[in-house]
């Protein structure tokens, strides 16, 4: 049973040197301090969950330095505390998270599965999990899962992207990138044999993700259209829960492959009759059933998830794995989205799970505070539906701005920006560049972290934040001026 005045204790723990580390009730591992972090806390707050945001290069999980009483109880330097789990905000934490839930040996833990992390091994583990589940045997061309090769040999790679196609041509393209990255770091797109040779030996030896290593492997995958989706999960002992969906706008720029334009929210909304709405809703059914289905395959119970899945644009294909980072939610940007459009977030979400960890059938009447929160809690997740459903008619997108230009800024850029204050559908935007003067170089973007900023979009109507949109991308040709 938890004891209330546990529970009640507003107060938001930060490791640094004033924060007090012998009260948490969870942990969140980050690679820095961020705008999420406080989103985060400030949501889990308001539930009586104590918070502890550990900077990932200072972690150093020791569980002697616990001691545990019983599951998920510890006494920290007298102090009684109940740990409900561990989430990551940033992918270069996700291995430590997972570790750290593990040796604390929490009932909210998923064990430990470098495949969670890794892409070759993701679409391993769910090519054996298809191939185990599946009362028909996936068919070996068109597979829910991406044919790929992990190799330090160019001619083994060569091999594999001959055998692709049946007629041992080279296939329409293909995609090379590391086994471990973010933001669309380090991958490429080849669409002939030539290029394919030279992106593999461009990435052979390069520095690797992280923790000085060094890119020993080069993972080469089929290449394969359609429409890219952000699916947002959140898992509650094996019950698993799609509380977002967004779908992606990504395009060739500036010798980029994989440049992001737009991530829009998406969802189930209501079917006034027609077709393109039916299609619409069995579409967005799928891609959640779907990644309900990866969860599966990475024998995920707990927390949040992020996975990316493109739905093929070959018929007979279906929805693919493209990668899943489980243990950490989407970003500082999508929270507020979620909450106008849906009615709540994954961090709330997540926070429901971890705090309704009770009998379903104790009563909200106990007198037990503790008890209380916890039946609460359990209603509220009992109440999230399993694909979320779009508030009536409203829409969102989160823009990423694309530098079009590279060298030596002739004006400062800030004045603009003075456009997006006219916007109806603008809630926020960010520039990275806001403070840059004349002189100043800036670079073209070229993936996730060469963008300018964000600007987030909301509006009850679909339709204006979709026209909204439409001004910005032409407004980013022009936005900056270089010599």
């Amino acid at each position: 049973m938890w004891s209330p005045a546990i529970t009640r204790s507003l107060k938001a723990y930060y490791a640094s040197e004033s924060s007090n580390d012998d009260e948490v009730d969870a942990i969140q591992i980050a690679q820095s301090p961020s705008e999420f972090g406080e989103s985060a806390a400030l949501q889990w707050l308001s539930k009586n969950i104590r918070y502890q945001h550990k900077f990932f290069g200072e972690l150093k999980p020791q569980k002697q330095s616990f001691v545990q009483l019983t599951p998920d109880r510890f006494d920290i330097n007298g102090t009684l505390v109940d740990i409900l789990g561990v989430v990551c905000e940033s992918d270069t934490g996700l291995r430590v998270s997972e570790q750290y839930s593990f040796d604390l040996d929490l009932s909210t833990s998923n064990g430990v599965n470098e495949g969670r992390r890794d892409k070759y091994m993701m679409q391993e583990q769910l090519k054996q999990y298809f191939l185990s589940t599946s009362t028909s045997k996936p068919s070996p061309s068109r597979p829910p899962y991406i044919r790929q090769v992990l190799t330090d040999q160019w001619s083994e790679a060569k091999a594999f992207l001959l055998s692709l196609e049946e007629s041992g041509e080279f296939p329409n393209a293909c995609v090379i990138k590391p086994s471990r990255g973010a933001a669309s770091v380090g991958v490429s797109k080849a669409t002939n044999i030539e290029d394919a040779e030279k992106q593999f030996n461009l990435l052979l030896g390069t520095p690797g993700y992280a923790n000085g290593t060094v890119s020993d492997a080069v993972l080469v995958q089929e290449w394969i259209g359609g429409v890219e989706y952000a699916v947002d999960t959140v898992s509650r002992n094996g019950e698993h829960k799609v509380v977002a969906i967004w779908r992606y706008d990504k395009r060739a720029m500036n010798g980029g492959p994989f440049v992001y334009f737009c991530t829009e929210l998406d969802g189930l909304r209501n079917c006034t009759g027609s077709e393109s709405e039916r299609l619409h809703n069995e579409e967005i059914s799928t891609v959640a059933e779907y990644a309900v289905e990866v969860l599966r395959a990475l024998c995920v119970q707990w927390g949040p998830a992020h996975i990316e899945i493109m739905l093929a644009s070959d018929p007979g294909r279906g929805p693919v794995l493209i990668e899943a980072n489980v243990g950490r939610f989407h970003g500082q940007e999508v929270v507020q989205l979620s909450e106008r459009c849906y009615g709540y977030s994954a961090p709330s979400v997540c926070c429901d799970a971890y705090l309704s960890q009770i009998d379903a059938t104790e009563s909200v009447d106990s007198d037990s505070d503790g008890v209380s929160e916890r039946s609460e809690a359990w209603r509220r997740w009992k109440g999230i539906p399993h694909i979320p459903r779009v508030l009536g008619t409203a829409g969102a997108r989160i823009v990423h701005l694309v530098s079009y230009v590279e060298g030596a800024l002739s004006e400062p850029p800030r004045h603009r920006f003075n456009i997006l204050t006219e916007l109806p559908s603008l809630c926020k935007w960010s520039l990275n560049c806001e403070g840059a003067v004349e002189g100043e170089q800036v670079q073209r973007t070229v993936d996730l972290d060469t963008t300018l900023g964000y600007a987030l979009l909301q509006h009850e109507r679909k339709e204006q934040v979709d026209l909204d949109y439409a001004k910005l991308i032409a407004f980013q040709e022009d936005m900056l001026v270089v010599k």
